[in-house]
């Protein structure tokens, strides 16, 4: 009865320690709100693979309108490990601003895509500050060619990840932030056009950034522009994406 009751007591002890950092699932939350290049479903479909594919990921969203002023369940985001955003020009109010600079503060990770470089009107700074950025306005629509940065061969966002071609208009980016790794530049075949595309950053003391300006629904059915996402997410988090058992 004694070795009976204390079974019952260390299970209960056990199941009151919290799981560590590692064990503990990841918390992702999307912000969408970019309607020309159809934000909504392409984080949707990104969702669905997250929780399919992978274990220990919890996917939270938040889903606003292109210059939209609000984000529906956007205090989430203070639970979560990441923030991924994928909004054009908002204007949010303060209360709702803050959740998101609060996440920035906190020096939490963040991957921008695409009109992530001017997500909302009321915090423009967050592309250079955060993402490093330097957007000032794009080309026009043309074929262009994605290559690999001089030296970022071997960077660990672009294992899986090679040389290919995209559509869409190239961003401009003259001149990245110091802390900035470039990844993938890309190159107009119709003009002289050759910017950035990808890049890490890393912010204050301890913040992880990732930000490119691809993201046309084009993009996200493409095996390496998914792979580079899977492979950001693990880099600005630390955690390593673990496939579902099936």
């Amino acid at each position: 009865m004694n070795r009976l009751l204390s079974l019952i007591v260390a299970s209960l002890f056990i199941s009151q320690v919290p799981a560590s950092a590692d064990e503990a699932p990841l918390k992702i939350h999307l912000i969408s709100g970019s309607a020309e290049y159809h934000s909504e479903p392409s984080l949707r479909q990104l969702q669905r693979t997250l929780e399919d594919d992978y274990r220990d990921v919890v996917v939270t969203a938040s889903w606003g309108r292109d210059a939209g002023d609000h984000l529906h369940g956007i205090c989430v985001l203070a639970e979560a490990d990441l923030m991924i955003v994928f909004t054009r020009r908002m204007t949010l109010p303060d209360d709702q601003l803050q959740v998101i600079r609060s996440h920035v503060e906190d020096e939490k990770p963040v991957i921008g895509i695409r009109t992530a470089s001017h997500a909302f009107q009321d915090y423009l700074e967050m592309d250079p500050e955060v993402f490093g950025g330097d957007y000032s306005g794009h080309g026009r629509d043309e074929p262009v060619a994605v290559s690999v940065a001089e030296g970022a061969d071997d960077h660990p966002l672009l294992a899986g990840v090679a040389a290919w071609n995209r559509p869409g208009k190239i961003y401009h980016n003259p001149e990245l932030g110091p802390n900035t790794v470039a990844l993938l530049y890309g190159t107009g075949q119709n003009s002289d056009i050759h910017e950035p595309l990808a890049w890490t950053n890393k912010y204050g003391e301890n913040g992880r950034a990732f930000y490119t300006s691809m993201g046309m629904p084009e993009d996200f059915a493409n095996d390496h522009f998914r792979h580079l996402l899977f492979n950001a997410i693990e880099w600005t988090t630390g955690r390593e994406l673990r496939k579902a058992d099936r």
